[in-house]
């Protein structure tokens, strides 16, 4: 393939041989393309480069010129109804659409990292779901690696000639809030002041305690515990067994629950006959959340929040997830890294790891650090 230089004609009539030369070349899907340099050395300059890039290969653009708006919705009607879950379905198009109303992307062969170093400035002063604060580091990840997705997408059915490069994020190592024992003890006892459910053939105090229990044992996610059916819960051998279709997993997990048996099959006993969840929940989810922290403020329990926010109660109570971390944190060096993935339900070890990782914070453990003469006898 050959490339060459010329003066634009318009240019060279207005200012004759002072109009700037230009570089041409035919791209590799036949598409006349040119950029002006300036100088006739420099564009010859520029023309030799363009010739061994075009010799070397390594000149590759997309075949079709196709809109970001085409694109998200092809990807939206021919990849996403391949994923398990409809959580994740929803997730991404909303991070989609996000990166297209703040990017301003138009054409998907535009895409370059500029675009998205131009979309995470934006994205980060976004405000965020309490007044006063900004989406935060993790949720800007988790977009990208979406955006990340689809753009890959795009690279394989020729859109793009190749994805750019994502940009990184430092972020603030925060600590994450655990259940701890104490609290734990108290909500236990605590749990009386609860009135909902009130459509079961037992009190709403069993009802939670034994909710409360099986989540600080095996780590469970909120959506699984509730899904989770008498038929696969074997009391005997202390197991539990939830559905690919009810977890994050999309798998079918075992979780051990022998260490409260005991509390389950009281539910079971006095469960209606016709129930075949354990945890039978037929009012709005908010009221199982607004149950839970009307729990915990009648056991006292009131968290710091350092945050630079307009703070709010459910900033100084626990969450249905910190019970998953209480887990992590308890287990973390009492059983194997691998039994624990297994107990808490995730895919990879990856996920594991990084509970570990504040596991690790909390766990009380001896430093020996030396001290000199002087400050021995002080510390006597």
């Amino acid at each position: 393939m050959r490339a060459w230089v010329f003066q634009d004609h318009r240019q060279k009539k207005k200012l004759g041989d002072k109009a700037p030369w230009s570089a041409g070349w035919v791209d590799p899907e036949g598409r006349k393309r040119s950029k002006r340099i300036g100088s006739k050395s420099m564009a010859e300059k520029y023309a030799r480069k363009k010739e061994g890039e075009l010799a070397a290969g390594l000149l590759q653009f997309p075949r079709n010129h196709v809109s970001w708006e085409k694109f998200q919705r092809e990807y939206e009607e021919t990849i996403m109804p391949r994923w398990r879950s409809e959580m994740s379905r929803v997730d991404a198009k909303h991070a989609l659409a996000m990166f297209s109303n703040l990017s301003g992307v138009k054409q998907v062969d535009r895409i370059d990292a500029r675009t998205l170093d131009r979309y995470v400035a934006k994205r980060l002063e976004t405000p965020g779901k309490k007044k006063g604060d900004t989406v935060s580091v993790e949720t800007v990840k988790k977009e990208l690696r979406t955006v990340r997705a689809a753009l890959n997408y795009a690279r394989k059915w020729k859109y793009l000639a190749e994805c750019p490069e994502m940009p990184q994020i430092d972020g603030y190592g925060k600590d994450k809030p655990f259940v701890t024992e104490e609290h734990f003890n108290a909500i236990m006892g605590a749990c009386r002041v609860a009135k909902m459910p009130a459509d079961q053939n037992y009190a709403a105090e069993a009802f939670w305690q034994a909710l409360l229990a099986t989540a600080w044992v095996t780590g469970m996610r909120k959506s699984a515990l509730m899904s989770l059916l008498w038929d696969d819960v074997d009391l005997e051998a202390g197991v539990a067994l939830s559905r690919y279709g009810d977890n994050k997993a999309k798998r079918d997990q075992r979780h051990k629950i022998a260490p409260i048996t005991s509390l389950l099959t009281k539910l079971h006993a006095t469960r209606k006959a016709e129930e075949t969840r354990v945890f039978p929940w037929n009012y709005c989810s908010k009221g199982l959340d607004r149950t839970l922290a009307r729990i915990q403020k009648a056991a006292g329990v009131h968290l710091p929040c350092r945050e630079d926010h307009e703070h709010t109660p459910a900033c100084h109570l626990y969450g249905f997830h910190s019970f998953r971390y209480a887990h992590a944190t308890y287990n973390f060096g009492r059983v194997s890294d691998r039994d624990l993935q297994e107990q808490m339900g995730h895919a990879t070890f990856s996920t594991t790891q990084r509970y570990i990782k504040y596991a690790e914070i909390h766990q009380k453990r001896v430093y020996d650090v030396f001290l000199p003469e002087s400050l021995k006898a002080k510390a006597v």
